[in-house]
Formats: structure tokens, C-alpha cells, sequence
């Protein structure tokens, strides 16, 4: 395992050890800290948290409510197509990496 994967490895494991408690309140005050930054953006990218990943929805549905339109990951089916942005809408499925995402017609 090379040193990326042994970092994100290593990171992955203490994320999990946060209680679900704690860890809520950390991605609150994150996302807290983050909405200041948005400025006069009306298109966001975020992501839909996987694991142990900080989850930014709160953020995410209070810049939507103020009128800022969200952008997340599109995992194309295929391993050689590129990533794209899509709006933040439901229906979600999950992509081949186990990870949420708006369901879109290819």
C-alpha cells in the first residue's frame, strides 16, 4: 500500500471512531465556518458524504433556501468516463463506489 493509501486509510479509521453525536456537531460547525465563504456564488459543488466523511447537507439545504443552486458528483457508469456536476435532486441511486448520487438518465 503506498503512502496516499495508508494516509486516507488512517484517516478513514479515526473518522470512524467519532460517535455519531460528536460528529454531527463537527460537520455542523464546519458547514458554519463554510457558509461565509460561498460570497455572491449562485452555483455550489458539495458531495453526499460516504462513511465517515463530513457531512455538508446542512450547509447544502440552507444555501439551497437562500437561493444558491447545489451541484454533486455524477459518476459516470463506466470507469472511463470523467466525472461531472450535476443539481442536487432527487431520485438518488448508488454508483458503483457505494456512494449516493441523483439518479440522471445517461
Amino acid at each position: 500500500m503506498d503512502t496516499k493509501s495508508k494516509l486516507r486509510a488512517d484517516l478513514r479509521r479515526r473518522r470512524a471512531q467519532i460517535g455519531a453525536g460528536p460528529r454531527r456537531a463537527l460537520a455542523v460547525r464546519a458547514c458554519k465556518r463554510a457558509r461565509g465563504m460561498v460570497g455572491r456564488a449562485r452555483r455550489i459543488g458539495a458531495y453526499l458524504p460516504h462513511g465517515s466523511e463530513l457531512d455538508p447537507r446542512w450547509l447544502m439545504r440552507r444555501l439551497e433556501r437562500a437561493g444558491h443552486t447545489i451541484y454533486v458528483p455524477l459518476v459516470g457508469r463506466r470507469a472511463d468516463q470523467v466525472l461531472r456536476f450535476t443539481p442536487w435532486r432527487p431520485p438518488f441511486l448508488t454508483n458503483r463506489y457505494g456512494i449516493h448520487e441523483p439518479y440522471r438518465r445517461h
